[in-house]
């Protein structure tokens, strides 16, 4: 359940369930995530400690545990390219307002995308186009 109390089912990957299973068949613990006693973690402060042990044994600097969610919707909207829809549906928001919050593209993504765009054109036969950057003045073409 989600954090308003609502069913939510989220596939995981092969690799995912795989990391899983070969967890569960060598736990101390039903849970996935425990101390090395294989008791869950008291919530905040040991989470807190865990987490940020976590990011200094992988060389990870400054990161929050909600900057994941960030990451996740980022990938798949950007790099993947999902629609809105089915990342919205992952990611447990409610409109699409909230999920373009989460949603950050890069100067690089920006940049290939307006290159893939110019590839597509053929220049050599297109002779004129519409200069728009004059406001209250009709668009002018320059040939």
């Amino acid at each position: 359940k989600s954090k308003n109390n609502e069913p939510r089912s989220i596939p995981i990957c092969d690799a995912l369930l795989t990391a899983l299973l070969d967890l569960r068949n060598n736990a101390k613990s039903e849970y996935v995530f425990t101390t090395q006693e294989g008791k869950p973690y008291k919530y905040p402060s040991g989470w807190k400690r865990a987490w940020a042990t976590a990011l200094r044994k992988s060389g990870i600097g400054k990161c929050r545990f909600h900057d994941l969610r960030h990451t996740f919707a980022s990938n798949l909207i950007v790099a993947q390219k999902e629609d809105y829809i089915t990342v919205k549906s992952l990611t447990g928001h409610k409109d699409t307002k909230m999920l373009q919050r989460y949603s950050h593209t890069s100067e690089e993504y920006k940049r290939k995308a307006i290159s893939k765009l110019g590839n597509s054109l053929n220049l050599d036969t297109m002779d004129t186009y519409m200069d728009t950057n004059h406001k209250n003045k009709a668009p002018v073409a320059i040939t």
